[in-house]
């Protein structure tokens, strides 16, 4: 019985201790603008039930250095922090460091989202609260490359829309000059830049795609309405191979951050090139299908669908022109930053 008893009291006397939880962090780390240096790390701070919320202090290493201060906020009792990096000459963050973990806060678990390496995690703790970063991404194997093309095209919707303009802008041979320019430009841009090693700002070169959405959107619409076409719809193939050189760019700038083989270079810059042409092809490929779709309905419903085919691209070029506008004002808005 007396043991009983001293069993009961030792449990009466530890279950204060259960008052203070411990708990988690939960924290992420990502570009705000992949390639541009900029990072942003937030944090998820659980609430503790007593006493003030652990202020946490972050650190990336010593190329990065903390941009304005700490954005703090608290939704039902849980703390977020948001801080704001920038990194010198463009650079990854060398590591994560954590401090201010806490008896009760003793763990923060750390998601990294690293361009061309994809996402990590690391298990932070108040005897390791740092986390070493990768630097460089690992390079695919070489038959990737033509994926990594593909995948590249398929979401790159400022390319898709400059081909869908290309498509209006001309047809059969004309058509077929301004896509053979604009791969002819890509395979130059990417040559120059992975092999030839010319470094330009991302950025400025974000606005001029953007741009060239807008500029020939507006030749499109203006020829639309009766005015002589200028050189570019003249000479289609000289006008895409111009606008395809800045495009190209676009294109290294992913592939920088993906990584060439060494032993492959050429032959992943080649599977590359190849993966993005591919994703053009399948999109001409599929409006010419769509076109002869409409042509083959017209005998059942020959008045809409002739409507359709002389409203829809204007209207659709109008949307692309200032689309191109709005991306070009928001990417200058970055550039400005």
């Amino acid at each position: 019985m007396r043991a009983l008893w001293l069993i009961l009291g030792a449990w009466l006397c530890c279950s204060p201790a259960w008052g203070h939880q411990l708990a988690t962090a939960m924290l992420s780390l990502e570009p705000v603008r992949p390639g541009q240096g900029q990072w942003q790390m937030q944090a998820q701070i659980p609430d503790l039930g007593r006493g003030p919320t652990p202020q946490l202090r972050v650190s990336l290493g010593p190329n990065c250095s903390q941009q304005g201060p700490t954005r703090a906020s608290s939704v039902a009792g849980r703390g977020h922090r948001v801080w704001v990096f920038a990194c010198a000459d463009q650079a990854r963050p060398q590591w994560v460091r954590v401090e201010g973990l806490s008896p009760q806060l003793p763990d923060a678990l750390l998601q990294v989202q690293l361009p061309g390496i994809g996402q990590q995690f690391h298990g932070l703790n108040r005897q390791q609260p740092q986390a070493q970063l990768p630097q460089a991404p690992v390079p695919p194997a070489v038959g990737a490359y033509f994926s990594q093309g593909l995948e590249h095209i398929a979401g790159g919707w400022d390319h898709l829309l400059f081909v869908l303009l290309l498509f209006w802008c001309c047809q059969g041979w004309g058509l077929i000059a301004a896509l053979t320019g604009f791969t002819a430009a890509h395979a130059c841009s990417l040559t120059a830049v992975l092999i030839g090693g010319l470094r330009l700002p991302s950025l400025p070169v974000e606005v001029l795609i953007a741009a060239s959405l807008s500029l020939l959107a507006a030749e499109l619409l203006r020829v639309r309405a009766g005015a002589s076409p200028s050189l570019a719809l003249r000479r289609p193939g000289l006008m895409a191979f111009a606008f395809g050189l800045l495009h190209g760019l676009g294109f290294a700038g992913a592939l920088m951050e993906i990584g060439l083989p060494p032993e492959a270079r050429w032959q992943a810059l080649l599977l590359f090139n190849l993966g993005i042409e591919a994703g053009q092809l399948l999109l001409v490929l599929g409006l010419w299908a769509l076109l002869a779709l409409a042509r083959g309905l017209e005998p059942w419903a020959q008045a809409p669908m002739q409507s359709l085919r002389r409203g829809l691209p204007p209207l659709a070029q109008y949307g692309i022109g200032i689309t191109g506008v709005v991306w070009s004002l928001d990417r200058l808005q970055g550039l400005m930053l």
